[in-house]
Parts: structure tokens; C-alpha cells; sequence
């Protein structure tokens, strides 16, 4: 078992909080989400939202597992890039988020090994901690390009 700890500080000056994590220098700077800035708003826009957090530990998850199960398989590949599209959306009188579109774009050297990647990319979805415990539906996309 692990357990990872995060704090976040806010102020009642402006809209912005940081965060952090035990054990990691540095702090994260974070805001409302633009949707829900109002003419009061007194944060920077330029700053991630925990919304965009969100979107961005799927994206991230499901590249480091990929990375990490293609090595245990010993695959050859050049390069990926993962885009996730998170739906906030009212579900049930509330605000949640109902849907992610998990969209990986990997680059691989042979054409002969496009399938295997494409059943490692449909696994690495079911493989990534992230993916495992998120309480909406997720759809993969996956592309592979042959460099």
C-alpha cells in the first residue's frame, strides 16, 4: 500500500492556491477553472485549475504505464504524445465529470508491429492506476504512425 499526501493553501486576497505534495520540492500554482470565473474573479487565468490537474493524471498515468509495460515487453518505439479530453457535465443535479477520451499518438519504426502496439495501447488503459479508480466512462482513440 501506498499513500500520498497533497496540501493546498489558499488566501482569501485572491482566487489562486498552491499545492503541494510530501516528499517533492516546489509547489503548483492553481485557479478556478475559467467556466467559473465571474466578474469578481481576482486569480491568475494563466494557471492550471484542478480540473485541468485532473485531465493531465490521466494523460500522464497512461504514458508512464505504457512506457513501463512496453519495457517489460521489450517494444521498440520512438516517441508518444497523450491527449485526454475530460466532459464536465451536470450527472444527477451535480457537476462531475462524465466522460474521458484517452487519445494516444504513438510512433513506432515497423509497420509489422502495428497490432501489438495497438492491443498494448487498448492495455494500457486498463493498466493505469488512474483509469482504474476514475468514477466515469472512458473511450480510448488510439493512432500509431510509422516513422
Amino acid at each position: 500500500m501506498s499513500v500520498y499526501t497533497t496540501s493546498s493553501h489558499g488566501e482569501s486576497k485572491n482566487d489562486n492556491m498552491e499545492i503541494s505534495a510530501s516528499g517533492i520540492e516546489g509547489k503548483i500554482r492553481s485557479t478556478a477553472p475559467r467556466e467559473f470565473q465571474g466578474p469578481d474573479f481576482q486569480g491568475d487565468q494563466n494557471q492550471w485549475s484542478p480540473e485541468d490537474l485532473f485531465s493531465a493524471s490521466i494523460s500522464s498515468c497512461y504514458l508512464l504505464s505504457f512506457k513501463e509495460l512496453a519495457k517489460a515487453r521489450k517494444l521498440d518505439w520512438d516517441k508518444i504524445d497523450v491527449k485526454a479530453d475530460a466532459t464536465l457535465d451536470r450527472k444527477d443535479g451535480r457537476m462531475a465529470f462524465t466522460s474521458v477520451e484517452i487519445k494516444p499518438e504513438l510512433v513506432v519504426k515497423n509497420k509489422k508491429d502495428v497490432d501489438k502496439y495497438m492491443k498494448l495501447l487498448e492495455e494500457t488503459k486498463d493498466k493505469c492506476l488512474v483509469t482504474n479508480t476514475v468514477n466515469c466512462s472512458l473511450k480510448l482513440n488510439p493512432k500509431i504512425k510509422v516513422a
